[in-house]
């Protein structure tokens, strides 16, 4: 039997890189409980991060 949390449940998501807020927010047809975050991911993002400033795009 699965267990979940309840929708709208606030956490904290923490990675190897860091921790941030978020919030539960359904459950899929799998069963899974999706989260949402809160604020930054506590990961790395290139865009977040400034990675590749002055990098000319085609």
């Amino acid at each position: 039997m699965r267990t979940g949390l309840p929708a709208r449940t606030t956490l904290v998501l923490t990675t190897p890189h860091g921790s941030a807020p978020a919030e539960t927010t359904e459950r899929d047809a799998w069963g899974n409980t999706r989260i949402s975050g809160l604020g930054r991911p506590p990961f790395p993002v290139e865009l977040l991060d400034g990675a590749g400033e002055g990098v000319r795009r085609a």
